[in-house]
């Protein structure tokens, strides 16, 4: 019976261990993201600064 506990005991370290690694590339992976996601919007304010605007389209379909 000691053994099985051992066993479990450590099996739940092992899953605790994996999911706390999980837990820490998604805090990771949503650091990248935002920070893309900051440069994307710099880039767009940017682009917006050198390009001059597009007329407005008149709402006639094309034929």
């Amino acid at each position: 019976m000691e053994n099985q506990l051992q066993a479990i005991t450590k099996e739940l370290t092992d899953l605790h261990k994996r999911y706390a690694g999980i837990t820490l590339s998604f805090a990771a992976l949503e650091r990248k993201l935002s920070a893309m996601e900051h440069r994307m919007n710099t880039l767009e304010t940017e682009f917006a600064r050198q390009v001059p605007f597009l007329p407005e389209e008149t709402g006639t379909p094309a034929h």
